[in-house]
């Protein structure tokens, strides 16, 4: 229900759905949510916000030669442990 109306009993028009406006509809949806899951919304945009500000990972072959190659050294024992590094 959108402003006291159904969704079957009106047509939308490019202004408002059933007379009601994006915002009106938009604060109907907030009202409705419980606290945490407004929390959790808001998580949500937040992480969405990162991801999109977050740069392009232009050099990914590289980095996945240079995991590999870690990898093959601590297979080989070739590390040091970070209490020794400590010392």
């Amino acid at each position: 229900m959108l402003g006291g109306r159904s969704f079957k009993s009106c047509l939308p028009d490019r202004r408002s759905l059933c007379g009601v406006t994006a915002r009106e509809q938009l604060r109907e949806q907030v009202e409705g949510l419980s606290e945490e899951h407004a929390r959790d919304v808001l998580a949500s945009r937040r992480l969405v916000a990162l991801h999109q500000a977050a740069p392009v990972d232009d050099e990914p072959d590289e980095e996945l030669g240079e995991l590999a190659e870690a990898r093959g050294q601590a297979r080989r024992g070739e590390t040091v442990s970070l209490a020794a590094r400590r010392g």
